[in-house]
């Protein structure tokens, strides 16, 4: 059976606001509960989400997840919400779908990036200004043809603050894919021969959404291990890679303070 063509502009049959509300009621609580700051991190990765919390002395607030708490803290009175949104595209869509629908508008992920590019070491950071649309979600929200690419001036920010905290930062292309069993040596080879950095699960899904939905998203990923020196981690266990977390949470946190400094400079 042929599935059909994506219609962009056809309208769901239930929106974002509409699931919302129904779950929100579901858990007593109204719209008007659901306070959602501007900012938000997305944790990619579940050894993220506690440094961020603790960082940005987040606290839970009333949410439509049981099982994936949202927490709001704040950097110099700027009030981020930090929320962990993955494994995958779809969760990653899911949480920024009903996020935006509250109010967020600008967000940074972070997570963890296999590279695939010899002399990128555990540690390293990434800043992807482009995503390799290897998944599934990112074709619901764009055509084919379209790149998944970051908000400039959430990427400028990112590449700023690494700048001023002397962080080893790569930029340039990242591989998004569903499968991390199907990361096969014939596509690593061909995405390696092209420039790209590097493979993750959510990025180039995260991208397509923000610009569908008209809000702005970057990423910064740390490298966790090397497909083609087959070096890897697990968890925080390793010193290099504990350190390259905790300076990707301050690095965020420079960003937003820039990205919120810019955007009142402007008014």
């Amino acid at each position: 059976m042929k599935i059909p063509e994506e219609n962009y502009s056809e309208p769901p049959l239930k929106t974002p606001e509409q699931s919302v509300r129904l779950r929100a009621k579901a858990y007593g609580l109204k719209m008007e509960d659901l306070k959602v700051p501007k900012y938000v991190v997305l944790s990619l990765t579940v050894v993220a989400t506690g440094l961020l919390v603790e960082r940005f002395d987040a606290k839970s607030v009333p949410w439509i997840y049981r099982a994936r708490p949202l927490y709001i803290g704040e950097v110099e009175d700027i009030p981020v919400g930090v929320i962990w949104a993955a494994p995958g595209a779809p969760l990653a869509t899911l949480a920024m779908e009903d996020l935006v629908a509250c109010g967020a508008r600008v967000f940074i992920g972070v997570g963890l990036l296999g590279a695939i590019q010899p002399n990128i070491q555990i540690g390293d950071f990434i800043i992807p200004v482009e995503a390799v649309r290897d998944e599934g979600t990112s074709l619901h929200y764009l055509p084919k043809d379209v790149k998944a690419v970051p908000s400039e001036n959430v990427a400028s920010a990112l590449k700023d603050a690494c700048k001023k905290f002397g962080a080893k930062c790569r930029i340039g292309p990242v591989w998004t894919t569903d499968a991390p069993y199907r990361e096969t040596e014939s596509k690593m080879k061909r995405f390696k021969t092209q420039g790209v950095l590097g493979v993750d699960m959510e990025t180039s899904a995260i991208f397509s959404l923000a610009i569908y939905r008209n809000v702005k998203a970057g990423c910064v990923l740390v490298t966790s291990d090397n497909l083609t020196t087959l070096t890897s981690v697990r968890g925080l266990e390793n010193r290099d890679l504990k350190q390259a977390m905790e300076k990707a949470v301050k690095i965020i946190m420079e960003s937003v303070k820039m990205l919120a400094w810019k955007e009142k400079s402007l008014l």
